[in-house]
């Protein structure tokens, strides 16, 4: 993606195996290193895009900014507030820009409902519902992949107050609920990964307002990044139903070319800003901690 781009001179890629790394750069025409402090203390490479397992985020973006480098961080920023916290207060200290890769804020979709809803065109809000469907299981479901859900709620409707997480336990099923603590509205959040392997991932939101109703579903029908697809239907108050247009686009490289733009100041970075994936973060723990007390958990702000 990244090679793409016109105002980007050169893109090297960095890996700990010299030779697979090497055959991955020539097989994209780009350069390939195993010695990613030589990479760093090169002052031609402005940026840096952290795409290494949430464990190693903390220690490579540091070493990154410490370098003076601009960072790309995938989500999440870790699986320890504290560290992730670090990582936006240095990125502050050394004023470098620090995003994050909060897929969510990147899709055509979410946006066009974000924008609906901070209009006011649904009225008073009164219940938001997302769900995610998929196969692929790992350590961390909470923050790794029910975190992606939290994110597109903070977008819509701020940070909640509070968690409340339960299970179905059926076994090793992975099947979570987590409701939102909102002062005026409900937000449940569903994830699931019991779905077979046939099954695409999948994932939408459902807003209900005063006003109407707007439902998305959006379906990755391959694993090759590429436009995903996309239904939006919204239900007027009193009125038709009405199949809405949304112009799609590859969200990998809409954040890619989000983080270049920021760079070269054609955006202010607000949207994919790290503080916004430390806050998702402070969300799926929460959501965590529920899961084992069986109580609702408060959104902490502190460490």
């Amino acid at each position: 993606i990244y090679k793409e781009f016109e105002d980007v001179e050169s893109v090297v890629i960095v890996g700990r195996d010299e030779v697979k790394t090497k055959k991955i750069a020539r097989e994209l025409g780009i350069e390939g290193s195993s010695e990613i402090e030589n990479v760093l203390e090169d002052k031609s490479v402005m940026a840096v895009d952290v795409c290494l397992p949430t464990q190693l985020h903390g220690e490579y973006v540091s070493l990154a900014l410490g370098r003076g480098k601009h960072v790309f961080c995938e989500i999440p920023l870790s699986y320890k507030l504290k560290d992730a916290l670090e990582m936006v207060q240095e990125a502050k200290a050394v004023k470098r820009i620090f995003l994050a890769a909060q897929f969510m804020r990147s899709l055509a979709e979410i946006n066009y409902v974000t924008e609906k809803v901070k209009a006011g065109s649904l009225g008073k809000l009164l219940s938001v519902h997302a769900h995610r469907y998929q196969a692929h299981k790992v350590t961390e479901p909470i923050i790794d992949l029910m975190g992606y859900e939290f994110s597109a709620a903070n977008y819509l409707l701020g940070v909640p107050i509070g968690v409340l997480t339960i299970t179905s336990g059926r076994g090793d099923a992975e099947e979570f609920f987590a409701m939102l603590n909102y002062p005026e509205l409900s937000c449940m959040i569903e994830f699931k990964t019991i779905m077979s392997h046939e099954f695409p991932l999948s994932h939408g939101v459902r807003v209900v307002g005063t006003d109407g109703i707007i439902e998305t579903n959006t379906v990755f029908t391959v694993s090759e990044p590429e436009i995903p697809e996309t239904s939006v239907t919204f239900y007027p108050q009193g009125g038709k139903k009405e199949e809405v247009e949304v112009n799609g686009h590859d969200p990998y490289k809409y954040e890619c070319r989000y983080f270049i733009d920021a760079i070269l100041g054609k955006v202010d970075g607000e949207l994919l800003d790290a503080r916004h994936a430390l806050d998702t973060l402070r969300v799926a723990l929460a959501a965590k901690r529920s899961l084992e007390t069986n109580q609702w958990e408060e959104v902490k702000n502190g460490v």
